[in-house]
């Protein structure tokens, strides 16, 4: 019930323009009621994957990741990297774990920089790999921090 709440919650701030509702987004009540909602709605999704209620995960996951929500941009492109509940697709799960990663969501941007390395759904770029696995690691990232030393290895090894 609180999931099909939260998507007419979304319609209705998406389809009116703010201000002609007198309401500031930049007010902190505001932002911390958006960032409330947004981590139950997170967390609707999370509890239909595990349910294995694909559809609805997906809709959580884009209703959130279409209002700039990262983790939810991060989830979305998980659903689509590994085909759960649709039919997988790289290119897309890699558009939206740039969106996640830009906004330094660490996961995303480690799946990011292993997407770069291996060339999975998008051009093979080492270079690119090598910025993402670094900004995962200035977060704390464990395995970027082994990505990014295996991918120095084999840059070096390919300079020889």
């Amino acid at each position: 019930m609180f999931i099909v709440r939260y998507f007419l919650f979304v319609a209705v701030v998406c389809a009116s323009p703010v201000q002609a509702q007198g309401l500031r987004l930049d007010e902190p009540q505001e932002i911390e009621a958006t960032e409330r909602e947004h981590s139950e709605a997170l967390q609707g999704g999370y509890a239909a994957l595990q349910g294995r209620d694909y559809d609805t995960a997906y809709n959580v996951f884009q209703t959130l990741a279409l209002a700039g929500e990262p983790t939810a941009q991060y989830e979305l492109g998980r659903l689509y990297h590994r085909g759960m509940g649709i039919a997988a697709d790289a290119q897309r799960a890699a558009h939206w774990y740039a969106r996640a990663a830009e906004q330094s969501h660490p996961e995303a941007q480690y799946r990011l920089g292993n997407m770069h390395m291996m060339g999975d759904g998008i051009a093979q770029n080492d270079s690119e790999a090598a910025r993402w696995y670094t900004r995962a690691l200035e977060q704390g990232h464990a395995g970027a921090r082994e990505n990014l030393a295996i991918l120095k290895k084999i840059m070096r090894q390919a300079g020889d």
